[in-house]
């Protein structure tokens, strides 16, 4: 017979207990999220951008419209054509200068100035529709004047040209 030693009953009852490792910190944050919270910044700057862009082009859209309803309304109070066609030609005028290179816009008048319009928008209303009267009736010289449609013409011109003129 050999001896073999103490007998052990239980050999797990040795085994010591399981140790958690220290819970993660939030602070500092992983390189992940200060990739996402620099992309969110930005994001929020580009927006803020946009927006600003687009109200203050709104802004200017309601400026120039009301102007062109005020010259609208004067002309079915009084009936003066000529006022209606400076006015608009006028404001026709601002509007392209703020879309156009001055050197471009500034010096245009007569069928040059109408031919600019149909190419930047008109369609061919101005040179060839109630846009004519910008030219002779402006002048006084007793052209029959469509008001309502060459209101509506300026104001479709204004509101399409303002839409792509950087704000």
């Amino acid at each position: 017979m050999t001896s073999r030693g103490p007998v052990v009953q239980d050999p797990l009852a040795e085994l010591r207990d399981i140790h958690l490792p220290d819970p993660v910190s939030w602070w500092p944050p992983a390189p992940g999220w200060w990739l996402l919270g620099l992309g969110a910044l930005v994001a929020l700057g580009l927006a803020s951008w946009a927006l600003g862009r687009h109200l203050k082009r709104r802004r200017r859209l309601r400026r120039v419209l009301a102007e062109v309803d005020a010259l609208a309304a004067a002309y079915h109070r009084d009936g003066d054509a000529q006022a209606l066609c400076s006015g608009l030609s006028l404001a026709l005028k601002r509007v392209a200068l703020a879309g156009w290179p001055r050197e471009r816009v500034a010096g245009l008048t007569g069928t040059a100035w109408l031919r600019f319009l149909d190419d930047s928008g008109g369609g061919g209303a101005f040179a060839e529709g109630p846009g004519r009267a910008l030219v002779h009736a402006g002048y006084g010289d007793g052209t029959a004047v469509d008001g309502a449609a060459l209101v509506t013409l300026a104001r479709r011109w204004i509101a399409g040209t303002l839409k792509r003129v950087p704000a």
